[in-house]
């Protein structure tokens, strides 16, 4: 649809999350299966059961260009949870990440109706997620990726 109302040589740029939690490859000490990290895969679990598939952006160049774009480009970036990062950009990504930070309204929905936990279960798991969420000693971080393609100056007929 978006090849539709671009004009021809127009650029689309796609800014997407995936919804896995990841350890930082930095040499910290966060454990494996930490609660961020267990989180992350419910909350997957849960967009998963509902139809949706919550890391479907890593094969955007693939949509993109089955769909007609071209120069397709992609770059990824940390998103930090919270400010653990001694890079400024990430460390700042993640204080406004904690300050704006709500897990409740991103789980309670997932949880409940598509995973059949209960609101209280939810509601007392919460707890210990919120609480990890801020921990700056767990270096965990959500993969961002900024797609851009470009629309062809001529159009192949079926696209």
């Amino acid at each position: 649809m978006t090849l539709r109302f671009l004009k021809p040589g127009g650029w689309l740029e796609c800014h997407e999350f995936e919804m896995t939690m990841v350890n930082a490859d930095d040499g910290s000490n966060t454990p494996p299966n930490n609660l961020c990290v267990e989180w992350s895969g419910f909350m997957r679990d849960g967009c998963m059961a509902g139809g949706v598939n919550p890391q479907c952006v890593s094969h955007f160049g693939e949509y993109l260009r089955n769909a007609g774009f071209i120069d397709i480009h992609k770059t990824l970036y940390r998103w930090p949870w919270c400010p653990w990062s001694d890079d400024p950009k990430e460390k700042e990504i993640g204080r406004m990440n904690a300050i704006n930070q709500d897990a409740s309204s991103m789980s309670l929905g997932l949880l409940t109706k598509n995973l059949g936990w209960s609101r209280e279960r939810v509601e007392v798991y919460l707890t210990g997620v919120k609480k990890a969420l801020l921990d700056t000693n767990l270096h965990t971080y959500v993969p961002v990726f900024i797609w851009w393609a470009r629309k062809p100056e001529i159009l192949e007929p079926n696209k």
